[in-house]
């Protein structure tokens, strides 16, 4: 499988699993959402930082799928000519994303939790 196309995947799970926990399909876990000792302090934490992580961990999980998909698809033509190295722009990009999502997560559990 080309790398591309695992960015486009691991793009929508993000973006999705966000989303998902940020509504309430995806409670509170053991194995995936964003998982810090205040997200998983109470039900409503895990909600709220979801939904705060929510606005820059979807829209960039979003971007870094549509930028796997042009590698994939070869457009445009310049980031088919570039290869690989391209594809590291959008893991950039997701990695970017979960990092800053997770933080605003955090920040936002924790005024939950204290009140």
């Amino acid at each position: 499988m080309n790398i591309a196309w695992v960015l486009v995947a691991l793009g929508l799970i993000v973006s999705l699993m966000t989303l998902f926990a940020a509504i309430g399909v995806l409670k509170p876990n053991g194995l995936i959402g964003i998982r810090t000792r205040s997200t998983k302090g109470s039900l409503e934490a895990w909600q709220k930082g979801h939904a705060s992580a929510a606005r820059v961990t979807v829209p960039l999980g979003l971007l870094a799928s549509a930028w796997g998909l042009g590698l994939a698809l070869g457009w445009p033509a310049f980031m088919s000519e570039l290869g690989q190295p391209a594809a590291l722009v959008g893991v950039g990009i997701l990695v970017v994303g979960t990092i800053v999502g997770a933080l605003l997560a955090e920040k936002t559990a924790k005024a939950v939790l204290v009140g």
